[in-house]
């Protein structure tokens, strides 16, 4: 939580923008293990927790987007390591369209070494529309590369 950066080309305000997006995105999900332990898969409380989670990414989609469209898939060189990661996250959480929007961004981020081509893609069961784990439909790749196989 909250990296400080001291060189001369980091972004500070845009670096504390991304810690506190990536600590939102991160925490309420780091939860719902023990809110599904404690509750129950189908319980009322895992349900909305999961709907938290959706308002907190949709406010954070927002920003990132802001982002990314002023000032393009910035490099770790000015945002961290975990503000590129973050950029990544907030991508990846935001339903199809969205992701395939910035798809052609991130590959030319890879290629100009903006963005690192092993990042982990998480495998989530997922509708088009974003409606995560309500559907057991799962959609077409787009990256391979860092899947974590037990997501599936």
């Amino acid at each position: 939580m909250g990296q400080e950066y001291t060189s001369v080309g980091f972004d500070k305000e845009l670096l504390a923008l991304l810690d506190t997006i990536h600590d939102e995105d991160q925490n309420y999900r780091l939860k719902l293990g023990e809110i599904e332990k404690e509750f129950g898969r189908d319980s009322e409380e895992l349900k909305a927790h999961w709907e938290m989670i959706h308002d907190m990414d949709e406010e954070n989609l927002i920003k990132v987007m802001g982002i990314l469209d002023g000032r393009g898939w910035l490099g770790p060189d000015v945002i961290g390591e975990q503000g590129n990661l973050t950029l990544f996250l907030v991508i990846q959480h935001a339903n199809i369209d969205t992701q395939l929007k910035y798809l052609p961004m991130l590959r030319r981020a890879v290629k100009e070494g903006n963005a690192q081509p092993d990042q982990p893609l998480s495998i989530w069961p997922v509708t088009p529309t974003g409606d995560f784990h309500r559907s057991k439909k799962m959609y077409p790749l787009i990256m391979f590369s860092g899947i974590d196989p037990s997501r599936f």
